[in-house]
């Protein structure tokens, strides 16, 4: 599709604001992939690799395109790679719970703008010592980019799973 962006062209402010992608455009983004991701477990298959650089959005910014599709796993195909930033720190294996993982960080940095393991930390800097200690740009220690949205934009059911998520493991 010629005219589909890059998903992660969603999580820049001046991007969004300059195609008047709304709040209620990206939430019906999500919920839309949201499905689609459970449409592919309901067939068995896992995602796997689930980073924003495996997806496209289209023209009209209401579906979320899935490209890449060599990272699935299926019962008789194993994938062999993710990319380590929305790798679930907690699993060794891959399940529907890793691509559920995977989808909360990219829904996340589509609502917010912001990856959820970023912003600054006083002590804890990389990410592997961030997602291990549950600490996410939720926590009130955590200092979030000035570019990013305020995080009152989350919708309290996803703010919730976030929450439990990023901040409980």
């Amino acid at each position: 599709m010629p005219s589909a962006q890059p998903l992660c062209r969603l999580f820049t402010r001046a991007f969004r604001e300059r195609k008047g992608v709304t709040q209620g455009q990206i939430l019906a983004l999500i919920c839309a992939f949201q499905e689609t991701v459970q449409h592919v477990h309901d067939r068995g298959v896992l995602v796997v690799d689930m980073n924003e650089m495996n997806f496209l959005v289209d023209r009209d910014m209401q579906r979320v395109l899935f490209i890449d599709g060599d990272s699935y796993q299926t019962p008789s195909f194993p994938a062999t790679a993710i990319m380590d930033s929305i790798r679930d720190r907690d699993s060794a294996t891959y399940s529907a719970g890793t691509d559920w993982f995977s989808f909360a960080i990219l829904a996340f940095q589509m609502f917010v703008g912001v990856r959820p393991y970023r912003g600054k930390h006083a002590t804890l800097v990389d990410l592997d010592a961030r997602m291990m200690a549950n600490v996410s740009v939720l926590n009130r220690s955590v200092t979030v980019p000035a570019t990013s949205y305020p995080l009152d934009i989350l919708p309290s059911a996803y703010r919730d799973w976030f929450e439990a998520l990023f901040e409980q493991g």
